[in-house]
């Protein structure tokens, strides 16, 4: 889990490297959301929300959406059971149960341990080499569900570190 940060002005804002038109805001945000959630309630993941959404309200809105799903999928086990810490603020994926291990062998995307040109994590899916009728015969959604979440929050915070 990451390090909580919360900024109470919109110069402590910018200081983080939050783009002047959202400091205000970002600012006002933080103060809303402190104690929420730490994986998101640091200034540049604020900012993700915030331009995603066009306003505050909206952001707050699906900010504390994210909270009540990430609590109600037991995202930190989730990320626990697929995988480990980087020690770089993202994850690894090392299966930790049986059932982890063989999402694995039939999934078919994961973040690579290389960057873009411009620092961005990069996820490779290789959709078409998912075997969907075997994946519905076997009853395997849910596992395979567990595995994109998996992907998509490691994904996320990837890309959060490399902005801090």
């Amino acid at each position: 889990s990451q390090r909580s940060v919360q900024v109470s002005s919109p110069e402590e804002a910018l200081a983080l490297g939050v783009p002047p038109d959202y400091a205000g805001d970002i600012a006002l945000l933080s103060s809303r959301l402190s104690g929420c959630c730490s994986e998101l309630e640091h200034p540049l993941m604020l900012t993700r929300f915030l331009t995603f959404q066009g306003n505050r309200a909206g952001a707050e809105a699906m900010v504390r959406e994210t909270i009540t799903w990430r609590r109600d999928f037991a995202l930190p086990s989730l990320m626990r059971e697929w995988g480990e810490p980087d020690g770089a603020g993202a994850w690894r994926y090392r299966p930790q149960t049986e059932r982890a291990a063989l999402a694995q062998r039939h999934f078919c995307g994961a973040r690579l341990p290389v960057r873009t040109r411009s620092g961005r994590p990069l996820v490779v899916a290789r959709a078409g080499h998912l075997d969907v009728e075997g994946i519905i015969r076997e009853g395997m959604q849910p596992l395979m569900m567990n595995s994109f979440v998996f992907v998509m929050e490691d994904l996320m915070q990837a890309d959060h570190a490399a902005s801090v």
